[in-house]
């Protein structure tokens, strides 16, 4: 059946989404990993995105750190060795990060061998309706066992963990083939089910958190290693895909969205994909996953391209994966160096080209023209993989580097003076828009198509001394270079030392003493490309 939902490659619209947030909560479902008594050690990687951030962290609902962090730096927290989950019931073993700004956060369960990063959500991109995928887990083994040594079913079952986010209770559907079971989870508690393969999705009033897992999944050598998913809402699938590369025996997994597909569509059978990134479309909104033995990673819809990403690897050995368009490729960047020299592969029948880069550390990838994809994957030396997609850190691009906003523009609310009006715009904002750029034109341009008012003040006005006329952007002056003055102006200096702009995007020279609305810029924020701060252990 699966041969019936793919097709060559389609375009889709969606909305692409940062990782960043201030407000984030996760668990740690239960990793056994290579059979052995290891005292696990899991951990959150927070990163600061603004200088003087604080974060607090929760267990179990109790204030267990805050810790002060500045811009780029991460701090490392080990978490209590009984914040894995291993019983199927309600529980309080949940994880909260709480920040003043925004932050990333990446959780690491490490046991012996067995390592598992997966990017945290913040509650902002968690949704109320979750399809779920049907992970089978006979058939895995019976695909798996073409590339093991050693097979055995000590775990039978993938785990549904659900996690609410909240501070109100919270009602959850699970709604299954055959039945419907409800539950009503306290604040900021999961619930840990079994998975047996006839649940279809899970519905709640109000945002929650799904993760999906499986405490060890047998590879190689009476040894497993620990899958996990958090799963991404029904609302944020796609439809275009373009599959990494992975070196390993490797299966596609396809789950359809239950709101616009029959239940009886066959699209959880595992089917082995052919060597070589490639490009999958489907007839309805999917979500992929590409599945190997101790890899569940979740495909990144094309519509969910980024421009910036953090990676960030807890082991000596990583490399990661950037899908580009191949006529920009050259353009990508690691950090601030360029990396014009690496070798790309074209991926057949698409507009992009894939290349694998090996890392250690902490990096920021980002392109300045368009959109990639990144996924970061550690290589054990045991020979298992694991990895996921890396953190998003920005989401337009920008030739000056990693932007983690976008250049705000607001409109003061009351008309008053030119020189009140930049008072105002640097006491509130960064400027009063100075629209010199091409850039900083075509953002002003879109954002007048909405105002209310036809007539603004914006950061232009003449030289006492001279009469010429500049750009006043906060504390600093800039030449005119590029003009856009409407018919018959610039009017004589005595009718008007100050410039506002029309709906048009035609300039007026005004007396700097007329009332108008002043429109204010807030600059766009960096991400650091420089050596960054390394974690510290909290």
């Amino acid at each position: 059946m699966l041969t019936l939902l793919l097709i060559l490659a389609i375009s889709s619209q969606g909305q692409s989404l940062a990782d960043s947030g201030t407000d984030f909560i996760t668990a740690f479902p239960e990793n056994v990993a290579y059979f052995y008594p290891v005292i696990p050690d899991n951990s959150l990687n927070i990163t600061a995105l603004y200088n003087d951030t604080e974060v607090n962290i929760y267990f179990k609902r109790l204030l267990k750190l805050t810790i002060i962090l500045q811009q780029g730096e991460t701090g490392v927290y080990l978490l209590p060795s009984d914040v894995e989950e291993h019983k199927l019931a309600v529980s309080q073993k949940t994880v909260n990060v709480i920040s003043n700004k925004n932050v990333v956060v990446l959780s690491i369960s490490m046991q012996g061998e067995s390592v598992q990063t997966n990017v945290v959500y913040p509650s902002q991109n968690l949704g109320t309706f979750y399809s779920i995928p049907q992970l089978n887990y006979g058939e895995m083994l019976s695909k798996f066992s073409q590339a093991t040594r050693s097979i055995s079913t000590k775990y039978s079952f993938f785990r549904l963990l659900i996690i609410n986010p909240l501070s109100l209770t919270n009602e959850i559907r699970i709604v299954g083939k055959s039945q419907i079971e409800q539950f009503k989870l306290q604040p900021y508690t999961l619930l840990q089910l079994a998975l047996n393969g006839s649940e279809v999705s899970v519905e709640s009033l109000n945002n929650v958190a799904v993760i999906v897992s499986h405490p060890c999944l047998e590879v190689t050598s009476c040894k497993c290693k620990m899958m996990l998913n958090q799963l991404r809402p029904d609302a944020h699938w796609g439809q275009s895909f373009i599959l990494p590369l992975l070196n390993i025996p490797t299966w596609l997994h396809v789950t359809l969205d239950t709101i616009l597909t029959e239940s009886t569509l066959d699209a959880g059978t595992l089917e082995r994909i052919k060597s070589g990134a490639q490009s999958i479309s489907t007839i309805y909104r999917a979500s992929l996953r590409l599945i190997s033995p101790g890899l569940i990673l979740e495909v990144i819809p094309e519509t969910m391209f980024a421009a910036c990403y953090l990676v960030h690897f807890s082991v000596a050995n990583g490399n990661v994966s950037v899908i580009a368009e191949t006529l920009s490729s050259s353009e990508l960047y690691i950090d601030r160096s360029s990396l014009s020299s690496i070798s790309w592969t074209p991926i057949a029948n698409t507009k992009y080209s894939i290349a694998s880069v090996p890392l250690q550390g902490r990096h920021v990838i980002w392109h300045p023209s368009s959109k990639i994809a990144v996924y970061m994957f550690h290589n054990m030396t045991s020979g298992i993989h694991h990895g996921g997609p890396a953190v998003v850190l920005g989401e337009k691009p920008d030739p000056d580097g990693c932007s983690i906003n976008l250049d705000e523009l607001t409109v003061a609310p009351t008309p008053m003076s030119w020189a009140q009006s930049h008072q105002y715009c640097t006491s509130t904002s960064d400027e009063l828009i100075s629209p010199s750029t091409v850039t900083a034109h075509s953002a002003l341009t879109e954002f007048l198509r909405n105002a209310a008012d036809t007539e603004h003040w914006i950061g232009l006005r003449r030289s006492l001394l001279t009469l010429d006329w500049y750009w006043q952007k906060g504390n600093e002056s800039e030449d005119l270079m590029d003009t856009q003055w409407g018919a018959g102006e610039p009017s004589d200096p005595v009718q008007g030392m100050c410039a506002s702009v029309f709906s048009d995007m035609t300039w007026k020279s005004v007396s700097c003493c007329s009332q108008l609305k002043a429109i204010c810029l807030k600059k766009s924020v960096y991400f650091p490309l420089d050596s960054p701060v390394e974690g510290f252990l909290v």
